[in-house]
């Protein structure tokens, strides 16, 4: 009369950032921004920028034991490990 269940599972995830700026001068005060943007080719000043960050991973593994004794006794166990790149080596 003993059952046990098992589930076990792990989950990876990557993600990197990308981020573009742009500036641009000389459109009078009172433009609306929509008509800025959509102009944004005749100010002046033009200038560009971007940043790429380096990914950051995650890596997990899960699970859980469920017992089961004469549908009377239950004993139900689980576990979680993570993992990160975003901190420092060693402690990842």
């Amino acid at each position: 009369d003993h059952r046990f269940r098992v589930m076990a599972g792990h989950e990876m995830a990557s993600v990197k950032t990308i981020t573009g700026t742009y500036r641009t001068t000389g459109f009078p005060s009172d433009i609306e921004p929509k008509k800025a943007i959509a102009n944004i080719g005749k100010g002046s000043g033009n200038t560009h920028s971007s940043t790429e960050s380096a990914p950051d991973r995650n890596l997990s593994f899960f699970g859980s034991l469920n017992y089961d004794y004469d549908s009377r006794y239950f004993l139900t166990a689980t576990f979680r490990a993570d993992g990160s790149t975003k901190f420092a080596p060693g402690n990842q």
